[in-house]
């Protein structure tokens, strides 16, 4: 009896060995806002090469990751016209990312609604336990031309009415899904947006919280594009990326913004943190330099109900000599 019970314990440490290395094959799904700075809407410099960097940083096993991202597209063109790549893997997990205002008032919540299910649906017929991922994107910048100050069928009032509109009708298509398909994996939502808002990119830029993580009004830079890939990693293997960025693997990207000056500060985001549900959302800005002090600054998030996941908190830390 001790033999088969040493037998049975040398399994599941076998077993959580082989879970804790496997390889995930990741496909992102998208436009613009995934391949990033990349306009060959090739996997260089995209946000999956990102994530993929992230991933090896982090000391995971690096995951096999492809793209299908064309410009301006949406969750229609890419169940009519992405077969083919879904069909080529049995994806551990799916990323999809819509057309940045379809799942708003001033696009098609509708299409966004069926189209999305459908192509969930082309997923899990491929591979029936993928984890399909919703990419929650962000507002406008504030200072782009449909944040107005009115709410009109073609404009938003601010960036916070922008980003409410998306994270509803992200979460809606992901409740949805679940209620129908309630024996699969459950669709999780990657709260990008969320980050953008809590990092201050929602911000005017004349306010001194303000971080800017756009090229030009809709699109990121590298830091948004940085930030993104980091909600990916941590929703997709439960870890923090903190301090990731100072890897070779990451720097050897060459990105231009990951840390940048900020009004005189030097800020490098280090850890994104998100709970299972996607409502949670912890940011810290690490190795933020203020003088010869370095202080962590954690910005929390709300839940969809308005309350506080966490109290805000500034820590001091190291004096630099």
């Amino acid at each position: 009896m001790h033999s088969v019970k040493k037998l049975f314990y040398l399994l599941l440490l076998t077993l959580s060995i082989v879970s804790a290395h496997a390889q995930y094959k990741v496909l992102f799904i998208g436009n613009s806002y995934t391949f990033g700075r990349n306009h060959n809407e090739t996997v260089e410099e995209s946000v999956p090469e990102i994530f993929q960097a992230l991933a090896t940083a982090g000391g995971h096993v690096t995951p096999t990751v492809s793209m299908r991202a064309v410009s301006g597209q949406d969750f229609e063109y890419h169940y009519q016209n992405s077969q083919s790549q879904i069909s080529t893997e049995a994806w551990t997990h799916v990323i999809l990312q819509n057309q940045s205002t379809q799942a708003t008032h001033i696009g098609d919540i509708s299409a966004h609604m069926e189209y999305g299910e459908r192509l969930y649906e082309s997923i899990i017929a491929n591979h029936a336990d993928t984890q399909v991922m919703l990419y929650l994107t962000w507002a406008r910048q504030a200072s782009h031309s449909i944040i107005t100050g009115s709410s009109t069928s073609s404009t938003f009032a601010t960036t916070d009415e922008m980003l409410q509109e998306l994270l509803s009708n992200y979460h809606a298509l992901a409740e949805a899904i679940n209620l129908d398909y309630p024996q699969a994996t459950p669709v999780q939502v990657n709260p990008v947006g969320i980050a953008f808002q809590s990092a201050g990119g929602n911000l005017a830029a004349s306010d001194p919280n303000y971080l800017d993580l756009f090229s030009d009004g809709s699109h990121a830079n590298d830091l948004g594009y940085y930030l993104s890939a980091c909600v990916h990693y941590s929703c997709i293997y439960q870890s923090s990326p903190q301090g990731l960025f100072e890897s070779p693997v990451v720097s050897a990207l060459g990105l231009n913004n990951y840390t940048l000056i900020n009004r005189g500060r030097r800020i490098a985001i280090d850890s994104v943190q998100v709970s299972s549900s996607g409502l949670s959302l912890r940011l810290s800005f690490a190795t933020e330099l203020v003088g010869n002090y370095a202080l962590v600054v954690n910005d929390t998030l709300t839940d969809l109900a308005g309350n506080p996941m966490l109290e805000n908190a500034v820590h001091t830390g190291q004096r630099y000599a």
